[in-house]
């Protein structure tokens, strides 16, 4: 187990040099030891890391530690701020490469995300500044240059994910039933998905498809397993919306919501026998609807539920 000591870390950076200098204490979580230790560390740019650690002996010696080294990072010399680590903090170095297989990966992860966080923000200025001449160019039919239409699918691709991660947030609390949550969210999503679909953008995107696949299946098992009348037209609306905004975003797998929905709409039929005929039939509709809309055959549906009584009306 690690803790951070109180004053654990300072830093400063000096593009491309970035220095953190700490304290830290790790305790075994078998016998219990406690050590302390400063450290300083070096990020160089990319993938390139230069860190040494030594034992906490004296707040003094370590203050004065920590003052030679980033001293040395004003005259912005990678090759003088190493020399001022090594002397201060022994010359063990350690790299990436040092680390286990799986802390290196997450924090090369974090520094891809930070870089493409930054051409995220690039593009989206491209794609602002050059909207007006991406409308021209898809209004006449002309041929859009590479550049603006990278550009196009970088920034809408990203506001459609960051809208897709608001939604999950909003729907994923288990206390509350999460039909018809985030409507805002996804009136947002509607209108980038049209976006899209103007400017001829793929907007595939591998994480939302996984974000729409879970919340259209948790969704239909609350409206599955609780048959609510009074919310059943909204409800059916919503869950359609969420399947039609995952077609319009490069596509979902809807195999999963298609097995629960077969298994578990005996509990709608069930609640549908016990009304009358009239009522049965302006009910069963939606749910005809969201079987079609989840690519599943209304005639399946009437042959499951036979024993409802009209049924040859609404075939």
């Amino acid at each position: 187990m690690i803790s951070p000591c109180r004053d654990m870390r300072d830093g400063a950076s000096i593009e491309p040099l970035s220095l953190a200098v700490g304290r830290l204490q790790i305790t075994s979580d078998v016998t219990c030891d406690r050590t302390e230790l400063s450290f300083a560390v070096l990020h160089l740019g990319g993938w390139d890391f230069h860190c040494c650690v030594q034992s906490f002996r004296r707040r003094l010696d370590y203050q004065r530690a920590k003052d030679a080294v980033l001293e040395a990072l004003t005259e912005a010399s990678a090759a003088q701020v190493i020399l001022a680590i090594n002397a201060t903090f022994g010359e063990r170095a350690y790299t990436l490469q040092t680390l286990f297989a799986e802390e290196r990966h997450r924090i090369m992860q974090l520094l891809s995300q930070a870089t493409l966080q930054r051409l995220d923000q690039l593009y989206t200025q491209v794609y602002r500044n050059n909207y007006g001449l991406l409308k021209a160019f898809h209004r006449d039919s002309l041929s859009v240059p590479q550049e603006l239409q990278v550009a196009a699918e970088v920034a809408i691709k990203h506001r459609a994910l960051e809208g897709l991660r608001s939604l999950e947030q909003e729907t994923s609390d288990p206390d509350i039933v999460p039909l018809q949550q985030g409507m805002s969210h996804l009136l947002e999503l509607e209108a980038i998905t049209h976006e899209a679909q103007q400017f001829n953008c793929n907007c595939f995107i591998p994480e939302g498809q996984r974000i729409l696949e879970q919340l259209i299946w948790r969704s239909l098992r609350h409206f599955l397993s609780d048959p609510t009348p009074d919310t059943l037209i909204d409800d059916v609306a919503w869950l359609k919306r969420l399947i039609t905004l995952g077609n319009n975003l490069g596509g979902i797998s809807l195999m999963r919501s298609q097995e629960l929905y077969w298994s578990q709409i005996h509990h709608w039929l069930k609640f549908l026998r016990h009304l009358e005929p009239t009522k049965t039939m302006a009910m069963l509709k939606p749910l005809l609807k969201l079987g079609q809309a989840l690519s599943i055959d209304p005639n399946a549906l009437l042959a499951h539920g036979a024993s409802l009584p009209n049924l040859t009306e609404i075939n």
